[in-house]
């Protein structure tokens, strides 16, 4: 009898400590599994912290507005790649939530007034996207042209869809992308390659003791960068259809020592995606019917781009500006696709809002892109719309010019086919301002114009006729160049108290 029951108990010994294996096994998967209770109660915690970070930024903001007046003029940014240590980053973050800490530092940053994931956690990812808005995973990677690498892989979680990073340095070589930027839909994998100087090229000796690049002679990489010196001297120009039609090469890199690009320097080379430009002039038809071509960078050292100088890209959708020495405008980039304009972090000269280049202050237009969609009213603050600001955008059907602007500078709206109707309380407007509009039916003017310059309207064939907001006789007193439209069919001003017939 007390063999079968130290047999009994030796069974039921084997089987309570499998019952203790299979139950330990539940435990751990219970507390550390996918759903479990360890991994929930991460989950919460974190949500639990982003929820607070999101709503005290957002009330920040909200007594920014307040503090302004409504006149609030920059969003908030603390970018992490700003900061080169983690207390300063920490400190800066604070300034706008309060009850930020430093776990955080390497893992969040405030971006345009949103509370943007950088961290590379896909858990941390998942759970994120339950607070804030998740559109994909960003990656760059940098490389040199033999395909190694050339600085670590910049790796991030866009949330607000939009991005734009700056290449990072390296010496004796340059990016085909100066700054990375565009929309996200879903992740995202771009390349910037970076290519030393190219030799082997064809150059003529000028008659200041200068180079001119003449050809494209022994060269036969994708990447362009021109050289700063040949046999010791400097090389300044590149030389009319130097690179013409050729087919190889994919990205240009002009450094500051070219003073001018010479007409066709580059035309018709199909390949090219990418163009830097930190010369300091670019003469008409410079850059012209490029096929490829997607992205211009307009470096620092650039003072001057002809009208017409980068012409007829139809694929070219993003310019970046980077010079505070030049006047940018619709006419240097004729015939393009832009429909938004960069503008770089220490740029300033410039700000952008929603793709469109005003002056730092905002009281000046440089540039509405010329594929810009939708009708526009000019802000409040603007005083000036320059020179060919709105020039050939083939998109914009309406806009109101309010009377806080001054005035309209030269071919401002030249070529704006699409337009239909314009609402004009400007005080002055200057010659071609409403120049060859193909569509152009109505121009209402409020009684706050007085000057007309010559041509200020010229060749639109339906216009017919003109309403103006004051008396007849106000009309008669606004200053009109004896010239103030030519070559168009408008038969009548429309006045208030009654019809001017011409």
């Amino acid at each position: 009898m007390k063999r079968k029951n130290k047999g009994i108990t030796l069974i039921a010994l084997v089987i309570t400590i499998i019952v203790l294996l299979i139950l330990a096994g539940v435990t751990i998967t219970t507390l550390t599994g996918d759903n479990g209770l360890l991994w929930k109660t991460s989950e919460s915690k974190f949500i639990t912290e982003i929820q607070q970070y999101n709503e005290e930024l957002k009330l920040a903001i909200t007594e920014d507005y307040a503090s302004s007046m409504g006149n609030r003029q920059n969003k908030f940014n603390v970018r992490r790649s700003s900061y080169n240590d983690e207390k300063s980053f920490t400190d800066a973050m604070k300034e706008k939530i309060q009850s930020f800490n430093n776990k955080y530092a390497n893992k969040l940053e405030i971006k345009e007034d949103k509370l943007n994931y950088i961290g590379e956690d896909q858990q941390e990812r998942t759970w994120l996207s339950q607070v804030i808005s998740v559109a994909g995973i960003l990656k760059i990677s940098y490389i040199f042209e033999n395909g190694t690498e050339a600085a670590p892989t910049y790796q991030r979680v866009i949330s607000d869809g939009s991005y734009e990073v700056e290449s990072p340095t390296i010496a004796n070589y340059e990016p085909d992308q100066y700054i990375v930027s565009g929309e996200i839909q879903g992740d995202t994998n771009i390349t910037v390659t970076y290519y030393g100087e190219s030799q082997g090229l064809e150059y003529e000796l000028l008659d200041d003791g200068t180079y001119t690049v003449a050809g494209i002679g022994g060269f036969n990489g994708k990447g362009l960068v021109i050289p700063a010196k040949f046999e010791g001297k400097s090389i300044t120009q590149i030389k009319s259809k130097a690179f013409y039609k050729n087919q190889t090469i994919k990205s240009i890199i002009i450094p500051k020592t070219i003073t001018k690009i010479n007409s066709q320097g580059f035309a018709f080379m199909s390949n090219v995606e990418s163009i830097y430009l930190n010369c300091n002039t670019i003469c008409k038809d410079s850059i012209y019917c490029e096929s490829n071509l997607i992205n211009i960078t307009v470096g620092e050292n650039v003072e001057k781009i002809e009208n017409w100088g980068i012409r007829n890209n139809s694929n070219l959708e993003n310019l970046i500006v980077c010079s505070n020495k030049i006047d940018i405008n619709g006419a240097q980039f004729v015939n393009s696709n832009i429909a938004k304009v960069i503008i770089n972090k220490e740029n300033t000269k410039y700000k952008v809002i929603e793709g469109v280049l005003y002056s730092k202050d905002g009281k000046k237009i440089y540039m509405y892109p010329p594929a810009k969609r939708g009708n526009f009213i000019i802000p409040s603050e603007v005083e000036e719309i320059g020179e060919c600001a709105f020039y050939y955008n083939k998109y914009l059907q309406e806009v109101i010019v309010p009377s806080t602007v001054n005035v309209i500078k030269d071919n401002a709206f030249e070529n704006c086919d699409n337009i239909s109707n314009i609402n004009i309380n400007a005080k002055q407007i200057d010659g071609s301002v409403f120049y060859s509009m193909d569509k152009l039916e109505k121009i209402v003017f409020g009684k706050n114009v007085n000057k007309l310059g010559t041509w200020s309207i010229r060749n639109n064939s339906n216009l017919k006729e003109i309403y103006y907001l004051g008396t007849i006789e106000e009309w008669n007193e606004v200053n009109k160049s004896n010239q103030w439209k030519v070559n168009d069919n408008v038969e009548k001003i429309n006045c208030v108290d009654g019809t001017i017939y011409l």
